[in-house]
């Protein structure tokens, strides 16, 4: 029977491995990426969009990321969908001020990935009519010229776009991590293959 001691040395171990083994998961990628540079993407018009944000009982707080959509739109070929899983009347009423169409799943839940999955199956035209599909939080918001900066890699099945947060604290760090895994990783395993 090991003694405490060589328990504790033991465990200490397997404590120490998963953030030694990240780092130098990390350290390897950007060193890949410093190899590549940045290189210039062959890019195309991204056509037409399909902008959804899923709500569940969140009233007038969806006003702020459907402000944000229309401000960013500026003529942009786009369909707004405010996806109410559940009735929710006045978040029905800010999309209709905004103009996005207010489609609702009745009954509501589980969960928000089955309200997108719902939509889906139950709203395909609005889908496939879609060049692009732009999934955003209620709390969510569009820089201005969103929709004219954003570019679409050549080849690409799907992209990802930058997060950058506005606000203080947690929101920050997550912010900052992100654009570390997209600016720096995200190349690395492109140059690793």
């Amino acid at each position: 029977m090991p003694d405490f001691h060589s328990s504790l040395r033991a465990l200490g171990i397997a404590l120490g491995v998963p953030p030694v083994t990240d780092a130098v998961v990390r350290a390897v990628l950007a060193r890949a990426a410093s190899r590549v540079g940045s290189r210039p993407v062959p890019e195309r018009d991204v056509g037409r969009w399909l902008v959804v944000v899923p709500a569940r009982g969140e009233g007038e707080a969806v006003e702020e990321t459907l402000a944000s959509i229309a401000a960013a739109a500026d003529g942009a070929p786009l369909d707004t969908v405010l996806l109410l899983d559940g009735a929710d009347g006045l978040a029905a009423r800010m999309g209709e001020r905004y103009g996005a169409r207010v489609v609702v799943k009745d009954p509501p839940g589980p969960t928000k990935g089955a309200a997108l999955a719902w939509l889906a199956e139950h709203r395909p035209e609005l889908v496939e009519a879609a060049d692009a599909i732009l999934v955003l939080d209620v709390g969510s918001r569009l820089g201005k010229r969103f929709f004219e900066r954003a570019a679409w890699p050549e080849g690409a099945g799907a992209v990802q776009a930058w997060l950058r947060g506005v606000g203080g604290g947690v929101g920050d760090a997550v912010s900052l991590s992100e654009a570390l895994a997209q600016g720096v990783e995200d190349r690395g395993r492109q140059a690793l293959g």
